[in-house]
């Protein structure tokens, strides 16, 4: 049996191209594999810069809060200190008013008796300038020496 020359060529030719299909195919896979491959590697590294970058925000949002809340503290703190400052300035004044109303009472219940006194001694004063009156009303012969 021989072959026949043209049904090698087209065997040829048909094996060959076979060949190359499946090559292609073969090929292909790996380079969709490959480029898929590529495409999520780049999708993750996207991903990754961008979570990082979030990251980094959320950290510095976070000091930048920690440092605001430091500052409130610390005007926090001054303002309780000036708080208690005041706080002993009204003791002080508290008590320099109690003394004052207390030396007042004073004053006034001395400014009540010193008054009673010059009444009293106004009286005298008054009975004294009567007698007296009378006393010369007498020694001269008048009326009142009648009485």
């Amino acid at each position: 049996m021989g072959w026949d020359p043209a049904v090698v060529g087209t065997t040829i030719t048909a094996g060959s191209a076979l060949a190359g299909t499946l090559s292609g195919l073969w090929l292909g896979r790996r380079q969709r594999r490959a480029t898929l491959a590529d495409l999520e590697t780049n999708i993750a590294e996207r991903l990754m810069i961008r979570m990082d970058k979030e990251l980094a925000d959320a950290l510095a949002d976070v000091d930048r809060l920690r440092t605001e809340v430091d500052g409130l503290r610390k005007r926090l703190d001054a303002q309780e200190a000036r708080e208690r400052e005041l706080l002993a300035e009204l003791a002080t004044v508290r008590g320099e008013r109690d003394r004052a109303r207390g030396e007042a009472t004073q004053l006034r219940a001395q400014l009540a008796a010193k008054e009673a006194e010059l009444a009293a001694r106004v009286a005298e004063v008054t009975d004294l300038k009567s007698l007296i009156a009378h006393g010369q009303a007498a020694a001269s012969g008048g009326p009142a020496a009648t009485r």
